[in-house]
Formats: C-alpha cells, sequence, structure tokens
C-alpha cells in the first residue's frame, strides 16, 4: 500500500522538475522583499495570459467543483460582507492589493465606504491607478505590511488575499493589522498554509510543498494551528477559520494542465527557461505540484476572520 494515495504521481512531477529546474538550486534560494516584488513582476505577463485578463492575481473560489472565472470575485465578495455587515460607512485597508482588483470592486460596490491598498510593486500600483481615475474613494501607495504607515484605530475592515503569505515576520505583520484596527475591527484573510503534523509529513511531499513555497515566492509559511496561537496572544478572537481548499482546486488543476503541457518537451521547456524571466517559468513547478500537496493534506487555503 502507498505512504499516500498520490506517491506515483509525485514521483513522476518531481522527476519532471529535476529535468528542468534542480531542486536543491530552488531549494536554497532566500525570499526577500526585492524577490517578491520581481516574482510579481515578472509573473504578470503569465497572469494576463493564462489566468485573469481583469487582473485577479489570486485564486477563483468554485465551491461547485468547476472552473469558473466569476470565483475570483468570491474573496472581494466576502469583505464587502463584512463591510456591510458594520451597517454603516467603513475604512478599510487592503494588504498586498496586487493591481487592485479586490479594492477597485469594492470601491465600486460600497461607494460610502473609503479604501486604501498598499503593494511592494509599482508597476502593478500603476496598473491600479489607472484603473481607479474614476473611483474617488479607494487609493493606492507602495507600503510593506511589516511597517503600516497608518495611524492607530483606523480601519473598521482590513483585509489580504494571498498576500499575508509572504511575510517574512509574521508575528509582526499580525501586530500591525492589530495597531491599526479600530476597536471591533475585524481582519479578513485568504491564504495557504500548512497543515498541522507538516514536518510529520512523507519527505517527499515536504519537498513537493517547500518547492509550491520557494516558487510562489513564499519563505516559510507556518502551520495553520500555530498562526491561530499566534493570534490569539497579540489578542486577536478568531471568528471564522475554514479550510476552503476545495474550492481552489478547480483553479489548480488548471494550472496543472498548463504546467503539463511546459513539461511536456524536456528540451523546449529548457529553451524557454532561458529566454523567459526564471520567476515566470517557475510559476510552472507551483503549478505541477499544488493539487498534490492539496489534495494529500500538506498544504490548505483558508478563510480566516479575525476581531479586534
Amino acid at each position: 500500500m502507498s505512504q499516500f494515495e498520490s506517491e506515483e504521481l509525485l514521483d513522476n512531477y518531481l522527476a519532471k522538475i529535476e529535468a528542468i529546474f534542480p531542486a536543491s538550486d530552488i531549494l536554497e534560494q532566500q525570499i526577500t522583499r526585492s524577490f517578491i516584488r520581481d516574482y510579481y513582476t515578472d509573473s504578470n505577463f503569465a497572469y494576463k495570459l493564462f489566468h485573469s485578463k481583469e487582473g485577479s492575481v489570486h485564486m477563483a473560489l468554485n465551491g461547485d467543483g468547476r472552473y469558473d472565472a466569476d470565483g475570483y470575485y468570491g474573496q472581494a465578495r466576502a469583505a464587502k460582507e463584512l463591510i456591510e455587515a458594520k451597517g454603516a460607512a467603513c475604512r478599510v485597508l487592503e494588504l498586498g492589493c496586487g493591481k487592485g482588483f479586490n479594492s477597485i470592486f469594492l470601491a465600486g460596490e460600497k461607494p460610502d465606504s473609503t479604501f486604501d491598498a498598499i503593494d511592494l510593486t509599482p508597476e502593478f500600483l500603476n496598473e491600479a491607478k489607472n484603473k481607479s481615475n474614476h473611483l474617488p474613494n479607494v487609493a493606492f501607495r507602495l507600503g510593506d505590511f511589516h511597517e503600516l504607515p497608518f495611524e492607530d484605530n483606523t480601519y473598521d475592515v482590513v483585509f489580504g488575499v494571498e498576500t499575508v503569505c509572504h511575510a517574512s515576520d509574521f508575528d509582526r505583520v499580525f501586530r500591525e493589522v492589530y495597531r491599526v484596527l479600530k476597536p471591533g475591527g475585524q481582519f479578513l484573510l485568504f491564504d495557504g498554509y500548512r497543515q498541522p503534523g507538516f514536518s510529520r509529513l512523507d519527505a517527499r511531499l515536504i519537498k513537493a510543498a517547500r518547492l509550491v513555497e520557494i516558487t510562489m515566492a513564499v519563505e516559510d509559511s507556518p502551520e495553520i494551528d500555530k498562526l491561530l496561537e499566534m493570534t490569539t496572544k497579540i489578542g486577536f478572537e478568531t471568528l471564522v477559520c475554514e479550510d476552503i481548499s476545495q474550492d481552489i482546486l478547480p483553479n489548480l488543476i488548471k494550472f496543472e494542465h498548463l504546467a503539463l503541457r511546459f513539461f511536456k518537451r524536456k528540451w523546449l521547456a529548457k529553451l524557454i527557461f532561458r529566454l523567459f524571466p526564471p520567476h515566470l517559468v517557475k510559476n510552472s513547478v507551483a503549478g505541477l505540484l499544488m493539487p498534490i500537496t492539496i489534495r494529500e493534506n500538506a498544504q490548505g487555503y483558508y478563510k480566516l476572520v479575525f476581531r479586534k
């Protein structure tokens, strides 16, 4: 009996990767702020071509098991529900806004609320500003969520979609969010984390998960239970902790099919790797492996809501 259901498939995929990108080289890479910025800048072409022409740089939520691009609005709609539950005009902050997909949608849906959004990537911020020039209630600025450029007790809602996973110091980021939230304010987070017991998994699954993390510019993802312990110590109350990994699988399967096309011919894959930005091409590693790491419970995709 196999140690895990996808053992043979994972071995096959790891061999495909090793033929193009030595895994040891990937695993030795250090994730810095400039690495993260370069990752998104280099990958922008692929996001537009293969992912979302509307500017989403996150996973679609498709709870019915079938990929639909409307699912890219799932996270923003969850943020909208929190805003509406406040029952009044809100001040809202988005962490790691990318090209502004979520904040632009929300600013249009909630014209009485005001939205600030920060990101590390100037190219993305310029695109967000150009797309939002008709919306007076949203502002985009360069910023780092490890050191938020805002006053204490400013925001009713803070949210982040697949962004805090890039943190180099999770404790510091959550303390910064706690600081800028008003008392009773809520922090909505959609992100991927390691599942409990990660270190006890088969070594190949751990290796696959680390390859996914690094090729997606994630330094060292915590296990979800350890993350919740940290936020409790800071003072947050956890209102929602929901594993919604199944909702992103249709999007992941789409990426897997694209990655298999890349790895089909080794000579062509090596040529593409030489001709295109490395971060762009190495997205194929995460595309190939992440459906397995999710199904085998090495990594999970979570909806989290915290209250100050």
